[in-house]
């Protein structure tokens, strides 16, 4: 087994993008696990995204509009769409890749509401 891990600032572009390209590479190999520092009610949302079929279906599932409402923290917004959305399409084509949430309440502990419901830090 084998662990590579990747710590960024919040809010880049090139980063998201940075970890699909090594988890495509990766994933060549054998399995690949992303872990994001999101909270872990998220978990659900994200696997139905990961797992739907039509694009829109899949955006619409993940409850985009809170993605597009809130990015104080630079933990979600276009970029992560965009790396979920190439995982997504890497599972469709065959290759073992998945996502994990790893924050269990870290929004919370921090005094703030959870980025992708939709609401804005107090």
């Amino acid at each position: 087994m084998r662990f590579v891990m990747f710590g960024e600032i919040h809010g880049t572009n090139e980063i998201p993008a940075m970890v699909a390209d090594a988890a495509c590479q990766a994933a060549r190999q054998g399995p690949v696990v992303i872990a994001l520092e999101l909270d872990e009610t998220l978990q659900p949302r994200i696997d139905a995204y990961l797992q739907a079929r039509d694009p829109a279906a899949a955006l619409n599932g993940l409850g985009a509009t809170g993605l597009w409402t809130d990015h104080s923290d630079g933990r979600v917004g276009v970029a992560m769409i965009r790396l979920l959305e190439r995982v997504r399409q890497m599972r469709r084509s065959g290759l073992p890749v998945d996502v994990r949430v790893i924050d269990s309440g870290g929004t919370r502990r921090l005094g703030a509401t959870a980025p992708w419901r939709g609401t804005s830090r107090p």
